[in-house]
């Protein structure tokens, strides 16, 4: 069965999406705060480390996961805390969602053994996340 989540793909990994919203932010190119996203995203990450942990993967593979999730989320959390949310921002922030739907429907995935991948901790998996598999590889070589 052919993998829904692959490396040459990270178009596909909502996380990079929300990011780049948080720059795009920053720069003050759109007006719309994501930090609700991010929280959802430490959340969804909580989850994918228990079951890391249920499933009992390496300490490298765990580590490296936390490292990418502090980058990507924990940053941008740090920097928009004391911002403002608002009614649009929310919104805004589920109309982003949905078009990442019609962004995988449009890309032939199936929505359901998608987000089993993405919450699995699957060796094979991870290395579809390239922020994860770059601190995964850091990992490696130095242990």
């Amino acid at each position: 069965m052919e993998r829904e989540i692959t490396p040459n793909r990270p178009d596909l990994i909502f996380s990079y999406w929300v990011f780049i919203w948080f720059l795009l932010y920053i720069t003050r190119i759109v007006p719309y705060n994501p930090l609700f996203m991010f929280f959802a995203g430490i959340l969804l990450a909580c989850v994918q480390i228990s079951l890391m942990f249920a499933y009992s993967k390496p300490f490298a593979y765990i580590f490296s996961f936390v490292v990418a999730s502090l980058l990507l989320k924990g940053i941008p959390i740090y920097t928009l805390y004391k911002r403002n949310t608002t009614t649009t921002d929310l919104l805004v922030m589920g109309f982003l969602f949905v078009v990442y739907i019609g962004w995988l429907k449009f890309n032939d995935k199936n929505l359901r053994r998608f987000f089993l991948e993405y919450i699995t901790p699957d060796d094979n998996g991870r290395k579809s996340f390239p922020i994860t598999n770059f601190f995964h590889q850091i990992m490696l070589s130095k242990v």
